[in-house]
C-alpha cells in the first residue's frame, strides 16, 4: 500500500524504493541461514536464548495424548510471535541459555548440546527466532 494511504493529510513521496523493506527482510533471512550453517559444537558456546518463555499449544490426539506431532511451542521474540513443532523445542535447554542464568546451569546446557548432535540440529531451526549466535 502506498504510504500516502496511511495518512489523511498530504505527505511527501517516499525516498526509498517500494522493495526496501522486503530487501532488508531478505538480507536478515540470509544472515540467519548463514549463521545456521555455521553453527557447530565449537561455536555453540556463543548461543543465547533471548526469546520469551515457550508455551506449549495444541490439541492432543484422542488416540495418543503424548504425541508431540499435535503440539507446538509459541513464544515472543522482538515483539513477534514465533512457533515451532514441539519435537524441536527443549524448553529447559533454551531457558538454560538465557543471559541471567548461573554459569553452572549454562555450562550444563552447553555440555548437553556438545554431547548430542540432534540437539544442535534442532537448535539450528530456532536461530533468529529467539535463539541468537553471537560472533565474538
Amino acid at each position: 500500500m502506498k504510504v500516502q494511504k496511511w495518512f489523511d493529510f498530504p505527505v511527501p513521496k517516499p525516498t526509498v524504493s517500494e522493495s526496501f523493506i522486503d530487501s532488508c527482510i531478505e538480507e536478515y533471512e540470509q544472515l540467519n541461514k548463514k549463521h545456521a550453517a555455521s553453527l557447530n559444537a565449537e561455536n555453540a558456546k556463543n548461543l543465547w536464548w533471548l526469546g520469551g518463555t515457550p508455551v506449549r499449544c495444541g490439541t492432543p490426539n484422542s488416540n495418543n495424548h503424548n504425541n508431540q506431532d499435535n503440539f507446538e511451542y509459541r513464544w515472543l521474540y522482538l515483539m513477534e510471535e514465533q512457533s515451532a513443532p514441539a519435537k524441536f523445542v527443549d524448553v529447559e535447554l533454551l531457558l538454560s541459555l538465557r543471559p541471567e542464568v548461573t554459569e553452572d546451569i549454562r555450562t550444563a546446557a552447553l555440555n548437553k548440546i556438545a554431547a548430542a548432535p540432534e540437539v544442535l540440529s534442532n537448535l539450528k531451526k530456532l536461530l533468529g527466532r529467539g535463539l541468537v549466535l553471537l560472533d565474538f
